[in-house]
């Protein structure tokens, strides 16, 4: 049997069928594709809300964690970059303010959101680079915040003639703290200035009072970086920027989470998670996509700017005493440091105690008048004076849900809610009898005993200098002295329902 070859013809016509299979095999299967991809809408969007497992793009993790070259030395985590000329030190103590700010800022993020504690949140999101040489432009800041997409980038000049690297610390931390808010897309949902002044309010958390400030390194209302999509063209090569005073926009902020002993605080943390819960819900809804060109403006913190408002007398007081409502504690030359703890975590208690005897309902104060035949007058008493809340009764109030969130200032300058439940049973006592009510020499007192054996009282007292700052109180007693002994605290409790 002879095989024969097909003819070049035949050969053509075989390749030319071939093609047009599989022109057509391609064709079939972008069009199912497309039906695929038309018919069937996803759930929802990607972004940092989705809180969804993902594989990670492991290109956005460092491979080495330090690298150097000609151009100077690179340090790299999870989700920031500095990179310095000057020397190594500078680049590993950059990191470390930036990841303590990006803690800091990580905790007070927790009051009003959850999206930061994704595993892959804000890869990369932050590069610092610290450079020694002279600024290019001679009027330039030491130190410029610029947004690229969902990246943050802080220039830090430390040229001589330019302050220290340690002397902008500030700038440094309020960077790595923006990063983190812009990160969350915050900065959608709010103005400008609220999210500036919580960068600037985490920056100056747990500094010195005469640290410089972030206006000493820019040009005081130098726009904000990262809101040039929200603006116009004012002209051809200038963007109509709302310009940012950061020490007003910091001071706003720092009254609504600390002022008048952090009163305010639950009210202000509430209003940025509605905004919060606002801005996904906007979003998902596209109704604030605009044409290009057109304004973006955020939405408005009206419910913000109602608590500025109502409190305007309380603020204006607080700018001019930023350390009203706090208690004075009087200076001693020797306190060991473990009596000094004991005692801030005291006026904790005592400040709590304070609060919230004012706000319970009373009985009216009974006055007693008497009259007196040989001076042939009357004479009113004082008034009965009212008793402090316990500790077990204020453990009880502090852990009722029903009831409206209580903050203060803790003892190691942090805020602290009525919803840290962990926080609230340390200081209190996980049985509830850490601290006794006691009464001595007329005077309702709180009573403790230390590690040691001694006793450790102390109480608030009126300040007649400065009633918005009463005196705290504190002694110390060994426990073998006479009448030292605190009360059980059930007999307190009895005795202050007597006085009532």
């Amino acid at each position: 049997m002879s095989i024969t070859s097909p003819t070049p013809q035949a050969a053509g016509s075989w390749r030319r069928i071939s093609r047009r299979r599989m022109l057509a095999t391609a064709t079939l299967a972008v069009i199912c594709t497309s039906d695929i991809m038309l018919g069937a809408e996803p759930d929802s969007f990607r972004s940092v809300q989705d809180v969804r497992p993902r594989i990670p793009d492991e290109l956005d993790r460092p491979v080495r964690r330090e690298t150097s070259s000609h151009r100077g030395w690179e340090i790299r985590e999870d989700q920031f970059t500095i990179a310095a000329n000057t020397s190594l030190e500078d680049a590993r103590w950059a990191a470390a303010e930036v990841a303590k700010a990006r803690g800091q800022t990580a905790s007070l993020a927790d009051r009003f959101t959850s999206v930061h504690r994704n595993p892959d949140f804000g890869l990369n999101s932050l590069q610092v680079v610290i450079d020694g040489n002279p600024p290019r432009d001679r009027d330039a800041p030491a130190v410029t915040i610029n947004v690229v997409g969902i990246q943050t980038q802080a220039l830090v000049n430390v040229s001589p003639g330019q302050p220290g690297l340690k002397d902008q610390l500030l700038r440094l931390r309020e960077a790595a703290s923006f990063a983190m808010l812009h990160s969350t897309e915050l900065d959608a949902v709010l103005p400008p200035w609220v999210v500036g002044g919580l960068a600037a309010h985490v920056a100056r958390e747990g500094q010195p009072t005469d640290a410089p400030q972030a206006n000493d390194f820019a040009p005081r209302g130098e726009p904000f970086a990262g809101q040039q999509w929200r603006s116009k063209r004012a002209t051809q090569d200038r963007l109509d920027l709302t310009p940012l005073d950061r020490t007003a926009a910091a001071a706003r902020v720092g009254f609504l989470l600390a002022g008048e002993d952090g009163q305010h605080a639950p009210e202000f943390l509430e209003a940025l998670a509605e905004a919060m819960h606002a801005g996904r819900a906007t979003a998902a809804s596209q109704s604030t996509i605009r044409r290009r060109g057109e304004a973006q403006p955020a939405a408005s913190a009206t419910q913000i700017e109602h608590l500025l408002a109502v409190h305007r007398t309380g603020f204006e007081a607080w700018q001019k005493d930023p350390n009203a409502g706090q208690p004075i504690i009087p200076t001693e030359a020797k306190v060991a440091p473990d009596v000094e703890l004991a005692r801030r975590e005291m006026l904790v208690v005592l400040k709590l105690q304070q609060r919230l005897s004012s706000e319970r309902t009373a009985a009216p104060a009974v006055k007693v008048a008497t009259f007196d035949r040989e001076k042939g007058r009357q004479s009113v008493g004082p008034a009965a004076e009212r008793a402090l809340l316990s500790v077990a009764q204020i453990a009880v109030r502090l852990g009722d849900r029903s009831q409206k969130t209580v903050a203060t200032i803790d003892a190691d300058g942090s805020l602290l809610l009525s919803t840290d439940r962990q926080r609230i049973d340390r200081l209190l006592g996980w049985d509830g009898q850490r601290y006794q009510l006691e009464r001595r020499d007329d005077q309702w007192v709180l009573a403790t005993r230390l590690a040691d054996g001694r006793i450790l009282r102390g109480y608030l007292a009126a300040n007649p200098d400065k009633p918005s700052r009463p005196l705290a109180k504190f002694s110390i007693e060994d426990s073998k002295s006479r009448g030292a002994r605190p009360k059980p605290a059930a007999k307190a409790n009895d005795a202050a329902a007597n006085v009532n």
